[in-house]
């Protein structure tokens, strides 16, 4: 069936070298009234509709989709292809859903057109492979993990799901989950497990992944996070593994070269130690010893009798088994060293945490890692051999996706501007963010994806590199999405890909069983002007020094100064990666926590005793600080609303932001002239304006709307009269690095914003953010740290408002309203608000919870007690 073409914009374009044939996942935005549930098409440039199911992940207030999730089968598809959306009375129903799963007591069975695939649901293992006929292919076996005594750990699985995809022609794509926990014998938290695969009906091709968790608290002595805390997971091994009945033609490939493959008669095993580059023995890889464990550089080979070595290989393995081939191979092979790969007669075996590799494996407490692999069945009735596991590449339309509006500040128009040619330099050639992970290496299943924090090795001396972990600070994560948007670049898309999967396994505290504002945080970068050491990406070692900058006392943890959402929420939304959603939704938890606590009476007795504390909610006041923490706050739930809808984190916002400014703040008593402890003003009132976008969108401009709109004007006419870039005064400042001037561009967003909200036209925002923008880019032209990767990340995420809101049409806000006084803060009005508080928690009162608070804030305590 064919359709006239929409528009003449499409919506992305879909590239790739092969095509077998399989299925593709993505999101698409979609623009405000346009399309409704079972109601988009998607089509070819030929105008005939794809193969496509489509699943609503985010709604427009009027109801029409906003965001979906769309499942594209690929079979007959020329690449590249353009798809254009287009609406459609009603999509053609599925006359019936043709079973392909089968569950019993110990079994669940997917069935598609070439094979029959079999879980146990009871203990953690391979699935088995049947031929139609009937006949075993690959037997499931066991899915080990081996602790230091040696003896493989059972996985038992306590959590079974199953989801299919229909066409009209059938199924499309189903999706297991086995999760549980591996029975270590140990009196600790058993470690969890998560395996995940999917299975492509039309293609026969599985992608799975297998996350391993140690949900313990870490002990984090004295507010320090290394290796060798007595909660760590230590293990030797995991793998998994299959049996099978007489395979030959045993081949490796190499995804990355076009050479002949490598042939084995009985066996061949590829194995990598370290990443194989010059820098293959950074310290970034030292063990709790301190000790560098990795023997050689890059990998071996081995055939038969015969071994070959090597610095890098994509390896994908190849047999034949009867009338069928096998393509296997792990994702990121030698990015996320050590990993191996075995193929015999008679065994298939992935070693996730080989078994080969000289030292033992460490996972911290909250900590877990996801490795990626897949397995690819072919009948050799059906023609040639698949000779790629690399998925076609899905790449947005930057024209589409700013035309649809559903990212704030998003705009094409800023690609040829003077700060987007600044970004560009960080972004590609020698000072790109890939050439300084060549340089420290940041390579290996605990630090790949991570970014090499190259601004704290300013003025370190010595030949030893300077190793230090950047940890998502400023959401470079967002600001590599979006620069893929403006580069239409499928490499840069990679880089935030790889660092969002990182952030999400290993720079967020996943445990339960810490104190509540530390439970789900992410963890800061290393601590400044200080290598990492033994803490990994934990900030604080006990190798560290306590005197490196001013005030500087060393220790702590996850903190609310800490937290950026937005990448990872618009990750979810691109990729449809559900831990980066869960992983927002616990962080909007854990930035909750922080600041309003959980109602004990033993945090009641920390926030008296922490009262004079400038960075927390205020006991005796009730206020919120004016700084980055609180702006991320209310970020993090703006996001949470993103992804639910739920309009309770909009009006916790509304609550935040008037318990935090008002509109007729005398802002001389702000102390704005100490810029060091106070220039985060910005960053909240950058928030303010993100919250003013989604009342705006939702059409809400009711009293919380003019209230914060009201507040972030009345800042933006102080700004334009008393504000000045910060470097015009480096006496004020301890370290007057480039990192101010790239800081300074918030001031720039936040005059564009109060302009665009305002009832009328405020060209004195307007002239003074422009000068403002041009002196900042000048100074960032002149100065060699521009590409700095904190620099990078600032200028990311805070590129595009000006340019949106120059090319922005005026909208009708309402004016400004009466807002009187600022609340008064007398003795007398103290006191009322911490009885509140007092009363408040009085009501929630258990004891259960007050002795849970003990043992989580004062383990060592707690221990006596039991005795």
């Amino acid at each position: 069936m064919n359709h006239s073409m929409p528009s003449n914009v499409h919506c992305l374009l879909i590239n790739g070298n092969e095509n077998y044939g399989d299925v593709i996942e993505f999101g698409l935005p979609l623009p405000k009234g346009q399309f409704r549930q079972n109601q988009l098409a998607l089509l070819d440039d030929q105008g005939r509709v794809l193969n496509a199911h489509v699943c609503a992940t985010s709604f427009w207030p009027d109801k029409t989709l906003r965001w979906c999730r769309v499942s594209m089968a690929t079979a007959g598809l020329t690449l590249p292809a353009k798809v254009y959306p287009t609406a459609v009375a009603q999509l053609d129903g599925i006359e019936q859903k043709t079973p392909v799963i089968q569950r019993t007591e110990q079994t669940l069975d997917i069935t598609t057109d070439h094979y029959r695939y079999q879980f146990n649901t009871s203990e953690l293992s391979t699935f088995s492979v049947f031929e139609r006929s009937g006949e075993q292919l690959l037997g499931g076996r066991a899915i080990g993990l081996v602790p230091p005594e040696g003896q493989i750990a059972v996985g038992n699985v306590d959590y079974v799901s199953h989801r299919s995809e229909y066409l009209a022609s059938g199924a499309l794509l189903t999706k297991v989950t086995l999760a549980g926990t591996f029975d270590t014998k140990s009196e600790l938290e058993p470690p969890r497990f998560k395996l995940t695969v999917k299975f492509h009906h039309n293609s026969d091709r599985i992608d799975a992944s297998l996350q391993l968790h140690n949900p313990r608290a870490a002990q984090h002595i004295e507010g320090t996070w290394d290796l060798g805390d007595p909660n760590s997971l230590l293990f030797d091994s995991l793998h998994l593994s299959w049996f099978a009945d007489q395979l030959n033609q045993l081949r490796c490939a190499d995804e990355q070269d076009q050479t002949p493959p490598i042939t084995a008669d009985q066996s061949l095993t590829v194995y990598h130690e370290s990443s194989g580059g010059e820098a293959w023995n950074s310290p970034v890889h030292v063990n709790a010893q301190q000790q560098l464990p990795m023997r050689f550089q890059g990998y071996r080979l081995t055939t038969d009798n015969r071994t070959t070595t090597g610095t890098r290989i994509q390896p994908v393995i190849s047999a034949r088994c009867r009338g069928s081939a096998i393509q296997l191979g792990i994702q990121q092979f030698w990015q996320q060293f050590p990993s191996a790969i075995t193929i015999s007669q008679q065994h298939l075996e992935l070693g996730l945490f080989p078994a080969e590799f000289p030292d033992r494996y460490e996972l911290q407490g909250g900590e877990r890692k996801t490795f990626h692999f897949s397995l690819c069945l072919s009948s050799l009735d059906d023609g040639a051999e698949r000779q790629s596991l690399v998925l076609p590449i899905v790449q947005l339309n930057p024209t589409w996706l700013a035309r649809c509006h559903t990212l704030p500040w998003l705009t094409d128009a800023v690609t040829d501007s003077r700060l987007q040619a600044v970004i560009n330099q960080g972004l590609f050639g020698e000072h790109s963010l890939l050439a300084k992970r060549e340089k420290a290496d940041q390579y290996g299943w605990r630090h790949f994806g991570e970014l090499y924090a190259d601004h704290e090795a300013e003025g370190h001396d010595g030949d030893e590199l300077f190793i230090s972990h950047y940890n998502n600070q400023y959401d470079p994560i967002y600001g590599l999405l979006t620069q893929s948007f403006i580069h239409q670049s499928a490499e840069l898309k990679l880089q935030a890909d790889e660092l969002a999967s990182h952030v999400v396994d290993i720079d967020i505290y996943h445990t339960d069983q810490d104190k509540n504002e530390y439970n789900h945080g992410l963890f800061w970068h290393t601590d400044h002007y200080q290598q990492a050491k033994t803490c990994t990406h934990r900030t604080y070692s006990k190798l560290h020094r306590n005197d490196v900058y001013a005030d500087h006392v060393g220790g702590g943890g996850p903190g609310g100064q800490h937290c950026y959402t937005t990448g990872l929420t618009l990750h979810y939304l691109l990729a449809g990666d559900d831990d980066a959603k869960q992983a927002v939704l616990k962080l909007g938890e854990w930035i909750s926590n922080v600041y309003e606590g959980q109602g004990t009476f033993v945090e009641l007795l920390l926030a008296w005793k922490n009262r004079f504390r400038p960075d927390i909610k205020n006991l005796l006041t009730g206020l919120y600080p004016l700084d980055r923490g609180t702006g991320n706050y209310i970020i993090a739930l703006l996001d949470c609303y993103t992804l639910t809808e739920q309009s309770r984190y909009l009006s916790n916002v509304a609550a935040i932001i008037r318990d935090t400014v008002h509109p007729c703040d005398i802002i001389a008593e702000r102390n704005f002239d100490d810029v060091e402890e106070t220039w985060f003003y910005t960053v909240f009132l950058q928030a303010v304006g993100r919250y003013l976008w989604v009342k705006a969108e939702r059409l809400e401009l009711d009293d919380d709307f003019i209230y914060a709109r009201d507040a972030l004007l009345h800042y933006a006419d102080w700004m334009v009269t008393h504000e000045n870039l910060s470097l015009d005064h480096p006496e004020r400042l301890e370290f007057p690095t480039l990192t101010w001037t790239a800081q300074d561009l918030r001031k720039v967003a936040v005059l564009y914003m109060a302009h665009y909200f305002a009832p009328e036209p405020q060209p004195r925002y307007v002239e003074q953010a422009e000068q403002w923008y041009q002196q900042i880019c000048q100074g960032l032209e002149q100065d060699r740290t521009r590409t700095h990767t904190r620099v990078l990340a600032i200028l990311m995420q805070n590129n595009g408002a000006r340019e949106w809101v120059q090319q922005a049409s005026r909208q009708p806000f309402p004016p400004r309203g009466n807002h009187g006084k600022p609340r008064a803060q007398s003795k007398l009005a103290q006191i009322v608000t911490v009885s509140r508080q007092v009363l408040k928690t009085l009501m929630r009162f258990s004891l259960q919870r007050e002795i849970d608070q003990i043992n989580r804030r004062f383990p060592q305590l707690a221990e006596r007690w039991r005795r």
